[in-house]
């Protein structure tokens, strides 16, 4: 599904605006994994910690507190998670320093914290809802 997505977001904007439509995907998968973090809490009580990381909605998680309702096959259609429509992996904090539950970013285009443009940083605190 979220791949289906960034090719849909690339294929759909004309060469020059392919930052834009990655942006878009980007944004289209912090919704998914915020929407699998929020089942996860609700099954288990909490969210997973910095150290279970976004895998833990892929795979069991064996240290820290173990979730309870952990269902079969995880909180995501495929079986990984997925890295940013730049390659790079998601950020994942919890608790987290700007939210309470736990904070999640993007770093855009451009790999590192900061920036302007498509290289904004893309927030899960800041995400209108």
């Amino acid at each position: 599904m979220l791949e289906v997505l960034y090719h849909y977001f690339e294929r759909s904007f004309p060469l020059g605006e392919t930052d834009k439509a990655r942006y878009g995907a980007a944004l289209a998968q912090m919704r998914i994994l915020e929407d699998a973090l929020k089942r996860y809490k609700l099954d288990n009580g909490l969210f997973p910690t910095t150290e279970q990381g976004l895998e833990s909605l892929v795979r069991r998680p064996t240290s820290g507190v173990l979730p309870r309702g952990w269902p079969e096959g995880g909180y995501l259609d495929k079986q990984e998670i997925p890295r940013d429509p730049w390659g790079n992996v998601y950020v994942y904090i919890a608790p987290g320093q700007h939210s309470p539950d736990y904070d999640l970013k993007s770093f855009g285009a451009d790999g590192v914290e900061g920036g302007d443009g498509y290289n904004t940083d893309i927030e899960s605190w800041r995400l209108s809802r």
